[in-house]
């Protein structure tokens, strides 16, 4: 035998008559009163026992989940408590790598100089958000040695035709093996790699994210002058 449920009168004790039905006059907290009546009723009358013991860890779940909407912190409130995203990360080295180019020459993705590596995919909408900036980005930057390029994670050759003469390199990675180096769960992701360390990752597509990425690029170039 189970525990038997809790009385529903311990958690609403309601001295109401059952079927109390308020007038307009009587207010908000009559009318919940009266709804409540209604609640114990069919608790009391309509529900077997195992439904019951169901109903109770549902109602606790839901005031627990208020709660934890309601009080929580303003990181934990808006459901931000995720685990940190894959390796390779911010202050971590980059994996080097070789590859052809759309356009028939090769990518040489060396540990040394500064990069704006994008991962992509035709598929998806954030990666059509976040193609007029990167455009922006490496025109702006193209006579300041910083190396641009986007690699489409589909394995269906189909590069958008505007992208045919852009000022970035642009590859198909189609086996998955640099989407698998970069480990890569979710696009866009992108990476801005300084002499072979990992110095900003920006993972999915916000309207921050051109200005945040200018910032980091302009520390880099002055740093570069000095």
């Amino acid at each position: 035998m189970g525990t038997p449920p809790l009385p529903l009168e311990s958690l609403f004790p309601i001295s109401l008559p059952l079927y109390t039905i308020p007038f307009p006059k009587q207010g908000l907290c009559m009318h919940l009163l009266g709804t409540l009546q209604w609640t114990r009723h069919a608790y009391d009358t309509l529900l077997s026992a195992p439904v019951k013991r169901l109903l109770i860890v549902a109602v606790i779940v839901l005031a627990v989940s208020l709660g934890y909407r309601t009080y929580g912190s303003p990181e934990t409130g808006t459901g931000s408590l995720t685990l940190p995203q894959p390796s390779p990360n911010t202050d971590e080295p980059a994996p080097s790598f070789e590859a052809d180019q759309r356009d028939g020459g090769s990518f040489d993705f060396s540990g040394e100089g500064t990069y704006v590596l994008a991962f992509w995919s035709t598929l998806n909408k954030d990666t059509a958000d976040a193609r007029p900036e990167f455009d922006r980005l490496a025109r702006d930057y193209a006579s300041k040695d910083i190396s641009f390029a986007a690699v489409y994670v589909s394995n269906v050759l189909s590069v958008p035709e505007d992208e045919m003469e852009v000022p970035y390199a642009v590859m198909q990675d189609g086996s998955g093996e640099l989407t698998a180096m970069y480990n890569v769960k979710r696009v866009p992701r992108l990476f801005l790699v300084h002499d072979g360390t990992i110095e900003m990752v920006q993972n999915g597509y916000y309207a921050q994210n051109e200005k945040s990425l200018r910032e980091e690029l302009d520390r880099i170039v002055e740093e570069n002058a000095t």
